[in-house]
This record gives structure tokens, C-alpha cells and sequence, in this order.
């Protein structure tokens, strides 16, 4: 969600410039100092980025409607064509507005996240907690089937007053008492059976439990290189975000002088916007890793 609303403010960004250059292009084929066919490019761009703004508004809805149903909750409103926040009150050329969607910071939410790189695997996750739950119950039901084997003692001890009923109105104690002892002589060591197959059991989801806390460990260490190898990355993209950006003004500025063609213009504008596409979801992918590690550490307070 995060990463389809990014992409609905940055591609709403793109077409705020494409339309302001639109109206320069269009005042120049006025005066004649810019021919008809840069003219028509330049609507050509501003097309494809209203589209592309339709198409990220429609992901982004979908991406609402997935996050309220894992969540429990209840949109309201129109959510068919969300906007980001950040765009209200903004001029997109007349396109439609909807609901204005604010969602926490990416900063703040690395900054909640961030240590969880630094911890280990829990030892108590879930999925191994219920497997060591489940090798206790086996233990327990063979212990219960080894106690069958042994000789069971039965006391039995009653003591009462009676009143009979009968010609002759009386009462009297009775008191009783029995001792019994039996022993499991001709079941064939069914006990014996059920009690190996609970021993058993019990070790069969200790070992799941150790195989899934060896693969959380392995996928621990594999999110964490990854994580460690995309903050790398978005260093690069940072670098390439600034660069394109200096490059779509310089051509923009070269061809209002004549020393450049509105194909380059186009060129650095869609390589400006790819650049900052590229480092937002360079941002997702890194919360997504940190997300995955806090799932498996012991949880960030």
C-alpha cells in the first residue's frame, strides 16, 4: 500500500510538470517559435501520464481494499480512485478527485523497524511453541498408557442407615467394604504399543520444531543479507534520483534556448520519474525485509 500510494504521488508529480511544459509548448506554437509536432508530443506526454495516473489510482485501491480486509476494517467513501494526501488541492488538469488517503512516513516507520536487523531468531515463534505444546501432550498420553501396565488397587468403603420397607418400622447400620487388584494380563501389549507411539510422536515434533527453528534461522540470515544489500542499493538510487532530476531540468532549459529537442525533454522527464519509481520501491522492498525480521526476532516494544 505504502508503495502504490508513493507511485500515485510521484507519477501525480510528473504530470503537474508535464502539464506546466504543455503550457509553454502550446503558448510557443501560438507565437511560432515551436513547430506543431513538438506541440503534439507534448500532449502525447501528458496523455500517458494521465493514464499512468488512472492505472497507479486503480492499484492503489486494490491495495487499500487487500490492507482493510487482512486489517478487519471498514473503508468509507468513494475508494475506486484514491489520491495521496499530499496531493489536495492540487491542479492535475481536471482529473477527478476521490478520497485522500495519509499514511504514516516511510521514515518513521524505518525508524520503528530498524532495529530489528540487530536481533536474533526467537526461540519462542509461534510454530515452534505449539510444536513443543504438542510433543508435551504426547508425553503426557504415553505416560497415561505406561501407568495401564501397572497393577491398579481398587478401596471401596460405605457406611449408611436403612430404613426398609416393611411391616416392621426399624432402622439399621449397614456398613461394607471391598478391596479389588487387577492386572492387564491378555492385552497383548497394547500399553506397551501406545505408550512407544506417544514417545515417539513426542520426539517426531520436537525435531519439526528444531527443523523450524534451523529454517527461521536460515531465513533470517537470507532477509538480513538482502536487507543489508538493498540499503547499499538505495544509496545508489539517491545518488540516481538527484542526477535525473538535474538532467530533465537542464534539457527542459536547453531546449527553451534552441540548443535541445523536446525528445530529450520527454526522455529526461520519463528517466526523472523511473529514478524516483525505482528508490520508492527500493524503500518498500526495505521495510518489507524489516517487517519479516521483526516477524522472526523477538518483536520490536
Amino acid at each position: 500500500m505504502q508503495l502504490a500510494l508513493e507511485k500515485v504521488y510521484l507519477i501525480g508529480e510528473n504530470l503537474q510538470l508535464s502539464l506546466s511544459q504543455l503550457k509553454d509548448m502550446e503558448l510557443g506554437v501560438k507565437t511560432g517559435t515551436r513547430s506543431r509536432l513538438d506541440g503534439i508530443r507534448a500532449r502525447q506526454e501528458v496523455t500517458a501520464r494521465r493514464r499512468d495516473l488512472l492505472r497507479a489510482r486503480s492499484e492503489l485501491s486494490s491495495a487499500l481494499r487487500e490492507l482493510a480486509f487482512a486489517a478487519g476494517l471498514e473503508l468509507k467513501g468513494d475508494v475506486s480512485q484514491p489520491l495521496d494526501a499530499r496531493m489536495a488541492g492540487r491542479d492535475y488538469g481536471g482529473e477527478a478527485g476521490g478520497v485522500f488517503v495519509k499514511a504514516d512516513r516511510y521514515e518513521d516507520i524505518f525508524s520503528l523497524l530498524m532495529s530489528a536487523a540487530d536481533k536474533r531468531v526467537d526461540p519462542a515463534l509461534p510454530a515452534a511453541a505449539a510444536l513443543e505444546n504438542a510433543a508435551a501432550a504426547w508425553r503426557l498420553s504415553a505416560e497415561t498408557y505406561k501407568a495401564e501396565r501397572l497393577p491398579r488397587l481398587t478401596l471401596w468403603a460405605r457406611s449408611s442407615l436403612d430404613y426398609p420397607n416393611g411391616p416392621n418400622i426399624y432402622s439399621f447400620m449397614q456398613n461394607s467394604a471391598s478391596l479389588s487388584l487387577s492386572l492387564p494380563l491378555f492385552e497383548s501389549g497394547r500399553s506397551e504399543e501406545k505408550r512407544k507411539e506417544g514417545e515417539m510422536n513426542a520426539a517426531s515434533a520436537l525435531e519439526r520444531r528444531d527443523e523450524t527453528l534451523r529454517a527461521a534461522r536460515k531465513d533470517f540470515e537470507g532477509t538480513k543479507d538482502a536487507y543489508r544489500a538493498l540499503l547499499t542499493e538505495q544509496s545508489l538510487n539517491i545518488g540516481a534520483v538527484a542526477e535525473a532530476e538535474e538532467a530533465a531540468r537542464l534539457s527542459y532549459e536547453a531546449y527553451k534556448t534552441g540548443s535541445g529537442t523536446w525528445l530529450e525533454v520527454e526522455s529526461a522527464n520519463l528517466k526523472a520519474l523511473q529514478a524516483r519509481t525505482t528508490a520508492a520501491s527500493a524503500n518498500a522492498e526495505i521495510l518489507l525485509k524489516l517487517a519479516l525480521l521483526d516477524s522472526l526476532g523477538p518483536g520490536v516494544k
